[in-house]
C-alpha cells in the first residue's frame, strides 16, 4: 500500500502537517458490497510518533506516544 506524501500547502495553521482525504462507502466497502460479499468491513488506523530529543547519552523514549482508531462499515 502506497502512503500519501504531505505538501506544505497540507500543513495546518499550527504548522504541523495534516492529512485529509474523502472516499465513498461505496469505495471503502470495496468487494465486500458486492453480491456474495458479507456487506461489512473493518479498518484500523494506528499512529506511533517517536520523539527525536535525546539526554545526551540516549534517546528519550519516555515521550514516545501511539493511538489507534478502528470502525466498521456494514450495509
Amino acid at each position: 500500500m502506497r502512503h500519501p506524501q504531505v505538501r506544505p500547502s497540507q500543513a495546518h495553521a499550527s504548522g504541523a502537517p495534516g492529512y485529509s482525504e474523502s472516499a465513498t462507502v461505496a469505495t471503502l466497502l470495496g468487494s465486500c458490497a458486492g453480491p456474495g460479499g458479507p456487506g461489512t468491513a473493518g479498518f484500523l488506523e494506528e499512529l506511533y510518533i517517536a520523539t527525536r530529543a535525546i539526554n545526551g547519552e540516549g534517546r528519550l523514549s519516555g515521550y514516545d506516544a501511539s493511538d489507534a482508531r478502528a470502525f466498521v462499515l456494514a450495509m
